[in-house]
């Protein structure tokens, strides 16, 4: 179908593609959304994956963008090999598994004419060719998302600051959750909550867990 999608659980595609407009994007915020839109829609001409999607209702981490890519290999049927993508999350581990996984299923896809059973098969394949990392690459990977990682929080900043401002009560879960989120990755301050945010903000588990986890950073 002639759609884009665009899958993550903050920006918005402006933010990543200055010379489109908002309206040549389906945004999408999670797993379950994205999966709902293809199924509803088809399968888009173009696909942008961001990776970490934040929490969950439940208050634990939600599936992420890579889960999403592994449901279009693995679980959905859909006949990819025309599909276009970019990976615009700042992880850069999850983002050279995103890009993995679409490239070589693509790439197989169309060197060959196969049926769906034989689809199956193929992910099945490209699932147990991935090898285990020893201990000692799982220790560098971590350390390197964690200055990627570091990197984007600061770029996107001021972004976010920006947004803040525009909260206002009563606050929804994800207003609670993204909150949580910005200030464990000092993104912003308590302080730059409007005094009204920030009563409400305290009044939730996610104030106490951040207290929790500040407390262990000490």
């Amino acid at each position: 179908m002639n759609y884009k999608l665009f899958l993550d659980d903050f920006r918005n595609a402006k933010t990543i593609y200055p010379h489109l407009e908002e309206t040549d994007f389906i945004i999408v915020r999670s797993f379950n959304d994205f999966k709902r839109v293809i199924i509803e829609k088809g399968l888009p001409e173009f696909i942008s994956f961001d990776n970490d999607l934040g929490l969950d209702e439940k208050g634990k981490v939600a599936l992420d963008g890579y889960a999403c890519a592994k449901w279009l290999v693995y679980e959905s049927e859909i006949d990819i090999r025309n599909l276009k993508f970019k990976v615009h999350s700042a992880n850069p581990v999850a983002k050279e598994q995103i890009k993995g996984l679409l490239n070589n299923y693509i790439k197989n896809l169309k060197n060959y004419n196969i049926s769906f059973q034989e689809r199956a098969k193929l992910a099945k394949k490209l699932l147990l060719k991935q090898q285990p990392i020893t201990l000692e690459k799982a220790k560098e990977q971590c350390r390197m998302l964690k200055e990627h990682a570091k990197i984007g929080f600061a770029r996107d900043a001021p972004m976010i600051q920006e947004g803040v401002k525009k909260i206002k009560p009563p606050l929804t879960y994800n207003n609670n959750v993204h909150i949580y989120r910005w200030l464990f990755r000092e993104q912003i301050t308590l302080e730059m909550l409007s005094e009204e945010v920030l009563e409400e903000f305290k009044q939730s588990e996610l104030f106490e867990k951040y207290l929790e986890l500040k407390n262990k950073k000490k």
